[in-house]
């Protein structure tokens, strides 16, 4: 089972999917037990996030310019 949540976690899972996946009685079993995974799963939000703002700043820079063209 730990490779599942493993698995799930990395994924993006939610952790009350996870508890239900998993078969556990409370979300504060599933978070006591998997919840230092979390950490992992930071960075990967975080890359995501910095990802989409990127896009979104190079998107509005390339509306200016075209406005500022016409």
């Amino acid at each position: 089972m730990p490779t599942c949540a493993a698995i799930l976690i990395d994924q993006g899972a939610h952790p009350k999917a996870i508890q239900e996946r998993l078969g556990h009685s409370s979300i504060e079993v599933t978070m006591d037990t998997y919840g230092h995974l979390y950490e992992s799963a930071e960075d990967a939000l975080a890359d995501a996030l910095d990802a989409v703002h990127a896009a979104a700043v190079a998107s509005a820079g390339s509306r200016a310019r075209g406005l500022r063209a016409v």
